[in-house]
């Protein structure tokens, strides 16, 4: 498998997980700055997973 197309599939996977988990995060907490809660653990889901994957 070549490098830049592993590099692709690993994006778009941790951009899945980012998307995932902030809209997981906006069902159990509805509250005062939600969409900051939400963009804080989307962010760092997605940068652990793709820390990880590469």
């Amino acid at each position: 498998m070549n490098l830049t197309f592993k590099y692709i599939i690993f994006a778009i996977f941790s951009t899945i997980i980012n998307l995932l988990t902030q809209s997981i995060s906006f069902y159990i907490y509805e509250g005062f700055l939600s969409l900051y809660v939400a963009m804080f653990f989307g962010t760092l889901s997605g940068l652990v997973v793709k820390y990880i994957l590469d």
